[in-house]
């Protein structure tokens, strides 16, 4: 007899729920289940990770800046010979040739835009090139006689330069600070170190030529060092200016309202004339002070030092009685001018003009006040002209 049969069972086609679940009694339940979510990996740094790359990177710089300057020290200032200063020019050249070529190669494939580390990388650059710059022009004017060129060496004296060989290192850091201008205006993002970079690098010329420059012109504040100053500072100012980058500009300017002083330290007659190129310095400064792309509060803030670095200039000049040398104008040979225009009256007279329409503006509040102060401590003949320019303007202050 054959197996009984067991009618078919047709498959449910509907979907089970956890309600239709039965535990344990009859006694149903939904199931407790909580939503798993997958989070892939980021690529995104965190800003401490960046902050720190950012310090190790600046820490690099300062040992390498260290090493560097040590050894550009070492030849440049112990008797170095003309194979030493084309060493010099040619590890500079090419050092700030490979830093720039990089950088171009990684900007073009990131459209013009620079990352932190290209900012760094185009700085260092710019340093190298203008210290290859400033040797190759020193190498140039030990070798100038060669190629028929006469009045760069101090005749008689070796291989000393002249006086005129401070025009060839300026104009030839001139050009180097011109092309890296034009360099930075086609990169965009991440540029502010490489800009401060080549706005200082005039100065520290400036600096490094309140010795060697000196020596060349036998210790005298000469019409190369004048125009040179004030040529180099100018040129520093405006690449901070052009950076639209405020504080660049601040520091510019206190330096160079500094450099003078360097001089006068080292001018053998100690007569002020170096000192007196702070009245056109004064001028480009105040000319700068009105723009409105410079800060507002940012330029409020720092007039209190830029006038007060007038103020300690009148204070010297009035201790070491100085008197105002302006090219072949000086107030010794004018009897009658000796005693009523003083370098602290040209001084105060050029922060009044210089700064006016900055005033006017409100943009340099410690302005009249240092001037007020300068009236009332100084005790210098000549005071009477002060005052009736003073009377003259109140109106406007």
């Amino acid at each position: 007899m054959p197996a009984p049969r067991r009618a078919p069972v047709r498959k449910s086609t509907e979907p089970v729920s956890s309600d239709a679940i039965g535990m344990t009694g009859g006694i149903t339940s939904p199931l407790n289940y909580k939503q798993i979510s997958i989070q892939l990996p980021s690529n995104k740094r965190q800003d401490s990770d960046v902050a720190l790359e950012k310090f190790a990177m600046l820490i690099m710089y300062i040992v390498a800046l260290i090493a560097i300057w040590g050894g550009i020290f070492t030849i440049g200032f112990a008797n170095a010979d003309t194979e030493s200063y084309l060493l010099l020019f040619v590890g500079g050249f090419v050092s700030g040739a490979m830093a720039l070529g990089m950088v171009e190669m990684q900007a073009r494939k990131q459209s013009m835009n620079l990352q932190e580390s290209q900012n760094y990388m185009l700085g260092l650059g710019f340093f190298f090139a203008g210290v290859g710059i400033i040797w190759g022009a020193r190498y140039f004017v030990d070798i100038s006689p060669a190629l028929g060129v006469n009045f760069l060496l101090d005749s008689g004296s070796g291989l000393t330069p002249s006086a005129n060989a401070i025009y060839v290192q300026a104009g030839a850091l001139a050009l180097v600070v011109l092309g890296e201008y034009l360099l930075l205006k086609r990169y965009e993002g991440h540029t502010g170190f490489a800009w401060g970079v080549a706005a200082l690098t005039p100065l520290a010329l400036l600096l490094g030529g309140s010795s060697n420059w000196m020596n060349w012109s036998d210790n005298v504040v000469s019409y190369e060092i004048g125009i040179s100053m004030v040529f180099l500072s100018f040129i520093s100012m405006e690449v901070a200016f052009r950076s639209n980058r405020s504080r660049y500009f601040i520091a510019m300017a206190i330096i160079s309202g500094l450099i003078p002083f360097f001089y006068e330290a080292n001018n053998d007659p100690f007569d002020g004339g170096a000192l007196s190129l702070l009245i056109f310095i004064i001028a480009i400064q105040g000319w700068y002070a009105e723009k409105e792309m410079i800060n507002f509060e940012l330029m409020q803030k720092a007039s209190a030092g830029l006038v007060a670095i007038v103020f300690a200039a009148m204070l010297y000049a009035y201790a070491n009685d100085f008197e105002l040398i302006l090219g072949p104008f000086r107030t010794s040979e004018f009897t009658g001018l000796a005693s009523s225009i003083t370098l602290p009256i040209g001084l105060w007279i050029a922060l009044l003009i210089s700064y006016f329409p900055a005033v006017l503006k409100q943009r340099v509040p410690a302005m009249p006040i240092g001037l007020a102060l300068a009236l009332g401590i100084l005790p210098f003949e000549g005071a009477w002209l002060a005052w009736i320019i003073t009377v003259l303007i109140i109106q406007y202050m």
